[in-house]
């Protein structure tokens, strides 16, 4: 049987275990680009090193345009490390810490920019049935890619923020809404979707399964 803990651990952006994160988002339209899809496989490893939570992120990428065919790549490799201050009171995590993003996209995918910045999680799992929080980033372009495909591209200047929402329904189901914003105010670009999803917590031995 999964306890109360284990299902916040399965849920928690600073659990103190080692996890592998694969997401796959299937984007059907661009906006302004309705005939071209998207498909973006993200890859994520975390691990918890005293205080201080790393995570790193790689993307894998492929875009299917009319005429073209479809275009695979890799998007920006990103890794953050967030010293996380003591737990106290129970059930509240919150951390700080600098990230970078390395412009390893190609076949243009990615910005082309080496970018910096800072993030911040605060999570609240006091109850043992809603859990929520926010993963917030900010990061700044400060030099392009030596890529004469990239060379010519915008400065980043970008705030990411996550909101997260879990509501335990029992044996491990759960509700989410883990959607992410992005504000980017030197040119005005505004993304606030909303997210709604359902996932399983599942116990493998000494392992979690968070489907």
């Amino acid at each position: 049987n999964l306890s109360a803990e284990e299902l916040v651990q399965a849920n928690n952006p600073l659990a103190t275990k080692k996890t592998i994160n694969i997401h796959n988002y299937v984007i059907s339209s661009l906006y302004g680009l309705p005939d071209v899809t998207m498909n973006s496989l993200m890859v994520r490893y975390a691990q918890p090193l005293g205080r201080v939570f790393l995570r790193a992120s790689m993307p894998f990428m492929m875009s299917n345009a009319p005429g073209l065919g479809p275009t695979t790549g890799y998007g920006d490799f990103s890794l953050f490390a967030i010293y996380t201050f003591p737990k106290e009171p129970k059930g509240f995590n919150i951390g700080v810490g600098p990230m970078l993003v390395m412009p390893t996209g190609n076949n243009g995918f990615g910005d082309g920019k080496w970018q910096a910045g800072l993030s911040a999680v605060a999570f609240f799992s006091k109850s043992p049935v809603i859990q929520y929080g926010m993963l917030l980033e900010w990061q700044m372009s400060f030099a392009s890619k030596k890529d004469s495909t990239y060379s010519e591209r915008e400065s980043v200047n970008t705030l990411i923020p996550q909101l997260f929402f879990m509501w335990q329904l029992g044996a491990g189901t759960y509700l989410r809404s883990t959607a992410t914003w992005s504000f980017d105010p030197k040119h005005g670009n505004t993304k606030m979707p909303l997210g709604r999803g359902q996932g399983k917590v599942i116990k493998a031995g000494k392992a979690l399964l968070n489907i």
